[in-house]
């Protein structure tokens, strides 16, 4: 009999625990990734660790969302993996001013633009004001005054979504 067959004919429990934590194991990595924010310094959400659950991506207003950041912007590569608010969806209207993004003249985000209006090449006429969403579309906010997000470069595409983002701390 080979080694590895007696080993296991001897360590039964074992061997079934190991089992059981592979199965674990392949489930949870195809349906979860674990997300480290990297923003020490400038910090957009008030987290340090993430579980993204790729399997819901049809996130409410409101929630997290981990996205692939694939807008042009001045200061991170495309294709780099975001968290943030989605503060709108698809068909609503937001408003831009310097001191809060409001979502149909009913939910705000009270985020000011004067901490990076003057780190950034925008105008501040070319941020303020209302569009709405297109139907594919989430408007993405940060928690803090530092937060890079839709304000300056746009809308976060359906296809960009990872999925839904829960803070673990």
């Amino acid at each position: 009999m080979p080694k590895v067959s007696s080993f296991l004919l001897n360590n039964k429990g074992m061997a079934i625990g190991l089992l059981v934590v592979a199965i674990f194991w392949t489930y949870f990595s195809s349906r979860y990734k674990i997300g480290i924010a990297y923003q020490s310094e400038l910090p957009c959400i008030h987290a340090n660790l993430i579980i993204i659950d790729k399997w819901d991506t049809d996130i409410p207003q409101g929630a997290l969302a981990s996205f692939r950041m694939n807008a042009k912007n001045e200061f991170f590569p495309q294709g780099m993996m975001w968290t943030k608010i989605v503060a709108a969806r698809g068909g609503q209207t937001v408003d831009v001013s310097e001191d809060a993004v409001t979502v149909d003249s009913d939910t705000e985000y009270p985020l000011t633009l004067g901490y990076l209006l003057p780190h950034i090449e925008q105008s501040l006429s070319e941020i303020v004001g209302t569009r709405t969403i297109s139907e594919d579309g989430y408007f993405m906010v940060g928690e803090t005054i530092t937060s890079y997000d839709s304000r300056y470069w746009g809308e976060v595409s359906q296809k960009d979504i990872i999925g839904r983002a829960y803070v673990v701390f």
